[in-house]
């Protein structure tokens, strides 16, 4: 990174020995020379820590290194280790995502990312969504077994990282996490209820650093947790993390930024103002409330091709046999049955529509993606009218807080300058039928970026960066938030958006009228 100043940093420092004529105590000594030879004034200590510093001083000869983690304008001291040790030094970044959990492990005196992994949130078993969530921390014990489970994972994600790695987990003295709101609470111990109910209010959206050994996660004790800050009880961390990954925050341009995740958040703005908004939306495109949706993982059915018999042709992930299907093929889908006429306008399935993949249950018309005998889970794998449903509510809510924010600035889509797209299955998303059902608005598509995972890459970035740490502080104050809910015209752009791509064509200039 350019501006590469981590706010883990370790420093080696030779310690005069006391003598008669220079009694100062160890941590007295320990200062004067993190001042005199560092330039560092008022570290801080936690006492536990404190209490070992004397016996790795006289094991170390007095000569020792210093790790310190610099965050909120305060350097503290997290780790004492004998002799020179400044060439392992290791930090995390983590998205807490309501659907999956990303740690990073990073190498802070280079700034490289040196291994990554993934894995779903097991809180899923209690809800897919936030609210859900929220809702099971009603029942006794409630929040206490959500905080575990999401800790227990990270700390098996920990672990994955430093055995393949060769590291050991006490080398690891800092991570910096990026979530929603809610998530965040959550991983804190924070009781999130607050939230769910108007007026939507957090316990905080700014977060004190506080110790590993406080979150429970396996690190070094003594080494920071910091959560970077969020807007309000729906616009979190992530998004403030999106918006340092995307530097909309100093644009000249006019940049709507989407994060179709879970949540649904929309950004609109540029140096000069931001405005935001979330929706219950989004969480069927990350496989949520879809009995076969599931994120893009080994497995997942990617790509899909409609034959013009109503057969089709499939590409997994990882060449699997398919077990589910992530977001990009549900959109590839989802156009292709409209433009063969399978589904109509309002995504009905045409049940005049000959086809052996189109069959009708208990529940209704179902269309079958991928035969039993053919799958890892020995069943049919379907997208039911359920589905479509859920799928056409979401675009519409995501279509509709994009419009509100716009309409609050003066603006159209003609004068967005930049799309961002950011989830996880925008690599493998097809522009132009995205496009078709509404999902994006007809703009120019050379507009149109897709970012990937912003939110951890936005921790990252503060974690190897006190300065943008400090910009994501800032971000965070300068959000406007819309409560969509609240806004007199939302219903009727949000209930005008359901219908593919919409009920007003000359909206979608470029796309051809469906069947």
């Amino acid at each position: 990174m350019p501006n590469l100043n981590p706010v883990i940093k370790k420093r080696y420092v030779e310690i005069p020995e006391p003598s008669l004529s220079d009694t100062l105590g160890d941590w007295q000594r320990l200062l004067r020379e993190f001042k005199n030879k560092l330039g560092y004034n008022g570290v801080s200590v936690n006492i536990s820590l404190l209490g070992s510093l004397g016996r790795v001083l006289r094991e170390g000869n007095w000569k020792v290194t210093g790790t310190f983690s610099e965050t909120d304008g305060r350097i503290q001291l997290v780790n004492l280790e004998k002799g020179n040790t400044e060439a392992r030094s290791y930090a995390l970044a983590c998205d807490i995502g309501t659907t999956t959990l990303v740690v990073n492990l990073v190498d802070v005196n280079s700034g490289k990312v040196i291994d990554s992994k993934t894995s779903y949130n097991p809180q899923r078993a209690h809800g897919e969504d936030v609210t859900s969530r929220m809702a099971h921390c009603d029942q006794e014990g409630g929040l206490s077994q959500l905080y575990q489970l999401v800790v227990d994972e990270l700390n098996s994600m920990v672990d994955y990282l430093c055995t393949s790695q060769g590291i050991k987990q006490d080398e690891i003295n800092g991570m910096v996490c990026a979530g929603n709101t809610i998530m965040i609470h959550i991983l804190l111990g924070f009781d999130p209820r607050t939230i769910r109910k108007e007026p939507y209010v957090p316990l905080t959206t700014f977060y004190p650093v506080i110790l590993a050994s406080e979150t429970g996660i396996k690190i070094n004790p003594y080494g920071i947790t910091k959560c970077l800050p969020g807007v309000s009880g729906y616009i979190g961390g992530d998004i403030t993390a999106g918006v340092l990954s995307t530097g909309l925050n100093e644009s000249n341009e006019i940049i709507l930024f989407i994060d179709i995740g879970t949540n649904g958040e929309t950004v609109l703005g540029s140096k000069d103002w931001i405005v935001a908004c979330s929706g219950s939306a989004g969480s069927a495109f990350e496989g949520c409330g879809l009995e076969f949706g599931m994120s893009a993982t080994s497995g997942a059915i990617e790509k899909i091709t409609l034959r013009e018999n109503g057969e089709i042709n499939y590409k997994t992930l990882d060449n699997e046999n398919p077990k589910g299907v992530c977001g990009s093929a549900l959109i590839d889908l989802l156009a292709q049955l409209l433009e063969s006429g399978i589904i109509n306008r309002q995504g009905k399935i045409n049940a005049e529509f000959k086809s052996s993949r189109i069959r009708r249950t208990v529940l209704g018309y179902e269309f079958v993606i991928a035969w039993g005998s053919e799958t890892q889970i020995n069943k049919d794998i379907v997208l039911a009218q359920t589905d479509i449903d859920n799928l056409i509510r979401d675009k519409a809510a995501l279509y509709a807080g994009s419009t509100i924010l716009l309409k609050s600035m003066q603006m159209e889509f003609s004068n967005v300058e930049k799309l961002l797209i950011a989830g996880n299955f925008g690599r493998h998303l097809d522009v132009e039928k995205a496009i078709s059902i509404g999902l994006l608005p007809d703009i120019e598509r050379s507009k149109i970026e897709f970012i990937g995972n912003s939110s951890i890459d936005g921790a990252t970035r503060a974690l190897l960066s006190i300065e943008d740490l400090e910009k994501a502080q800032q971000i965070a104050t300068s959000i406007t938030t819309f409560e969509l809910t609240r806004e007199p015209s939302y219903y009727d752009i949000y209930t005008s958006a359901l219908f593919l791509p919409h009920t007003d064509m000359s909206l979608f200039p470029s796309v051809k009228t469906p069947k």
